[in-house]
């Protein structure tokens, strides 16, 4: 799970994370510090720089995603 530091569902992203790990789910938590709700449709010309980043580390966990078995 991807979210902002400064996201309103912040506390929300958290809430859930826990709860999949109390279901024995395989999940975790990035929070990218400085960013708000909805930060990955920055990645325009004048967005944010960051917004890049975070587009790219969203296709690594992806593919980490796929190729477990």
């Amino acid at each position: 799970m991807m979210v902002g530091e400064k996201d309103p569902l912040h506390d929300d992203c958290w809430r859930l994370v826990d709860r999949l790990k109390k279901l024995n789910k395989d999940v975790k938590m990035t929070v990218y510090r400085d960013l708000a709700h909805g930060f990955l449709g920055y990645d325009i010309p004048g967005g944010l720089p960051m917004t890049r980043t975070c587009i790219l580390e969203a296709g690594d966990m992806l593919k980490e995603l796929f190729n477990k078995e």
